[in-house]
């Protein structure tokens, strides 16, 4: 992987581990952005379901 970045960056080792942070940190982004996602679905499909104590359809 250090080779494939070190290729990118022209063989400049502190170009390359830039790159290799910023990659990083925009995976990390987006993992975070797809588990809020994941945890707003489920949370939302959660009060839809949930029953009414009232016996009331919701909706």
């Amino acid at each position: 992987m250090s080779t494939a970045y070190l290729g990118f960056a022209g063989g400049d080792a502190g170009i390359a581990l830039r790159c290799a942070i910023a990659d990083a940190l925009s995976d990390l982004m987006e993992a975070e952005r797809r588990t809020r996602e994941r945890s707003r679905l489920i949370s939302r499909g959660y009060i839809r379901t949930a029953p009414d104590p009232e016996g009331a359809p919701t909706s």
